[in-house]
């Protein structure tokens, strides 16, 4: 039988991998993606928000100058060439979840680093008659959604339509090396980017990566009353859709790694989501993905050490939509200029 060739083989088609392919496309490399179609992968129920003041101690997000206005240009122009809307600015507000926090934050509101972030005039008390909100908030500006279903969902129609995709697992323990190339069934690349989300934990090339994953489950719910202009958040986001429809999310369990909702987990939204929202709601949908992190919150990047026809891309963790086509841009960048990877994002970090 006779091999087909490509240049870059990639596993898995959630965003590191979407984002991938689409930029190796672009500097006109073929490329073929192998991926099972889970509909449970972390990236099909990622919320969809780029939020650039994160965490409980309320911190500007990694390179947030840098990163974000790439992950903006970037989505715009996959939306010219996907013809599907992708990115849409939306302000943020975030109400506090206990004095602790506030006191945080009114020691942060007045350095200049913040300043772009904080929208003006505040409007988070007119959320006030909606919401739970004792202590206050703050509105952030430069806060987006991503339509991550839409972008995955056409862009493997569009593999599929180009004979690039493979909807099958790829057991990397079958994967051989001949003459500098990786070779998998009957397919010959120069190079093979694994992609596969939390299941990279059992990889065999990078079983050494500290992974950490983070079980989340989320909901779709339908709150007729609730002014849909902002995304809001108090220990969840409530992040609007069409209509009177919202996506709520997320816990995060670090055990019991199986992609099914849990009772307990949704009876933990549905609580906060109460104790947060005063308008009633309704539930449509509930979901579960597992996140890939790693200790220090950052993708990781590069070559094995080993196995320089073996490149890794995973740990994007809860920024998948913010730091994606970043880190893709470095990796192609990486892959095909020779540029130096960020010391921060680079799989050389844990040797």
């Amino acid at each position: 039988m006779k091999r087909r060739e490509v240049d870059f083989m990639i596993v898995g088609q959630g965003l590191a991998g979407s984002q991938l392919a689409a930029m190796l496309r672009r500097e006109g490399r073929s490329v073929l993606v192998v991926d099972n179609g889970n509909p449970a992968a972390a990236s099909r129920v990622n919320l969809g928000v780029m939020n650039p003041v994160t965490g409980r101690k309320l911190k500007l997000a990694w390179k947030v100058d840098q990163v974000f206005p790439f992950a903006e240009e970037w989505y715009r122009s996959l939306e010219r060439e996907l013809s599907v809307p992708l990115f849409e600015k939306k302000n943020l507000i975030r109400f506090f979840i206990d004095e602790k926090q506030k006191r945080v934050w009114e020691e942060k509101r007045d350095r200049p680093e913040f300043q772009p972030y904080l929208a003006e005039p505040q409007q988070w008390e007119a959320y006030l008659p909606f919401v739970h909100a004792p202590l206050g908030g703050i509105e952030i500006t430069g806060a987006a959604l991503v339509n991550v279903e839409g972008l995955l969902s056409r862009w493997r129609q569009i593999l599929r339509q180009e004979g690039a995709l493979i909807e099958a697992t790829l057991n990397l323990r079958d994967v051989e090396f001949e003459n500098d190339r990786v070779v998998w069934r009957d397919v010959s690349a120069e190079k093979i980017i694994c992609c596969e989300g939390f299941r990279a934990v059992s990889n065999p090339f990078f079983s050494w990566l500290p992974f950490s994953p983070v079980k989340g489950e989320a909901m779709v719910v339908d709150i007729p009353d609730l002014p849909a202009e902002r995304v809001l958040n108090r220990g969840i986001f409530v992040r609007p859709e069409e209509g009177s429809r919202f996506r709520v999310g997320s816990t995060h369990l670090h055990r019991d790694f199986v992609e099914i909702p849990t009772k307990a987990g949704i009876e933990q939204l549905k609580s906060k989501l109460s104790d947060f929202i005063r308008p009633p709601f309704e539930v449509r949908k509930i979901m579960a993905g597992i996140r890939p992190t790693l200790p220090d919150a950052r993708p990781v990047i590069g070559l094995h050490p080993e196995y320089p026809q073996v490149a890794i891309f995973n740990g994007l963790g809860s920024k998948g939509v913010s730091m994606s086509p970043y880190a893709a841009r470095a990796l192609v960048d990486f892959l095909l200029r020779g540029r130096r990877i960020d010391p921060e994002l680079d799989v050389r970090r844990f040797c």
